[in-house]
């Protein structure tokens, strides 16, 4: 019973995961319209330091 319960639980959490990830997308695409992928440049940007 356990088991299943937990199971349960993990399934929940991961797709309550995956629906803030779509929208924490969803709200960056219409912030950032300049550019179509302003987040992977930003970060290849900040990550090699200039």
């Amino acid at each position: 019973m356990y088991s299943n319960g937990r199971h349960t639980l993990v399934s929940v959490v991961a797709t309550v995961a995956m629906v803030v990830m779509t929208v924490l997308l969803a709200a960056w695409f219409p912030g950032q319209p300049a550019a179509p992928e302003p987040q992977p440049a930003a970060l290849i940007g900040i990550a090699p330091g200039r």
